[in-house]
């Protein structure tokens, strides 16, 4: 439910920005070419190209686009032919994908996460139903019947991923009572890059070595009450 909307209201910004775009090419082309304009050079024309057509095809593996129909495999003679048109459809593509950033950082970090500790099972996402189970052999698996600790992980990480505000300060009492200990050795760094994407900042209560690792450093032994010298009084 909720990620579906917040799809939903990603795509309908995209569909916007691209029907503008669009409509106005043209006229930007032509403006382009009569200010006198520098077009980029053939390489970096092509190296653009490149990197956005990535960008493009990760939006599609996490089912945030469809598969469309880009400007592929163009030759030296292609790009050449046409620097001022390329140019601005760079700068096109470039500003109606940038509107996926934030939530292709968080999907993408969710279903790195759960798909790296699930095991015969992945997560993916569905723009109309929102998250869905496969097994290895792409038989759909119910939520419900993911085991407690699956169901427990998927609900923390997103709750951590996307109704944590941002610059919040969010309290995590024993992580490691509803997680697998291969995955307690794991929280701890998925947890800082998950703060670093969100702005939040966290303070967990552990009893767990295993959540801490290697990162004492982050560590504050809580000791109970001193007791005062009467004689020192």
């Amino acid at each position: 439910g909720d990620v579906v909307r917040r799809i939903q209201s990603v795509l309908a910004d995209y569909a916007k920005h691209s029907q503008e775009r669009d409509r106005t090419f043209p006229e930007r082309l032509v403006r382009f070419v009569q200010d006198g304009q520098t077009a980029l050079p053939p390489g970096e024309i092509t190296s653009r190209m490149n990197e956005l057509e990535k960008k493009r095809q990760r939006l599609i593996s996490l089912g945030l686009l469809d598969s469309e129909t880009g400007l592929r495999n163009l030759s030296e003679d292609d790009v050449r032919r046409a620097p001022e048109a390329l140019t601005i459809y760079l700068g096109d593509v470039q500003e109606k994908l940038k509107v996926f950033d934030d939530i292709a950082d968080r999907i993408g970090s969710l279903m790195d996460i759960v798909n790296g500790r699930f095991k015969y099972k992945r997560l993916r996402i569905d723009r109309e139903q929102g998250f869905r189970v496969l097994s290895d052999l792409d038989q759909a698996i119910q939520l419900e019947d993911l085991s407690s600790g699956e169901q427990q992980e998927l609900v923390v990480l997103y709750e951590l991923l996307f109704r944590a505000p941002k610059n919040c300060l969010l309290l995590i009492d024993e992580p490691e009572i509803s997680l697998h200990v291969a995955w307690q050795s794991r929280f701890l760094a998925d947890l800082i890059g998950i703060l670093d994407l969100t702005g939040a900042y966290a303070i967990v209560a552990t009893h767990s070595p295993t959540i801490i690792g290697k990162r004492w450093d982050l560590t504050v032994e809580l000791k109970g009450p001193e007791v005062v010298n009467e004689a020192a009084r």
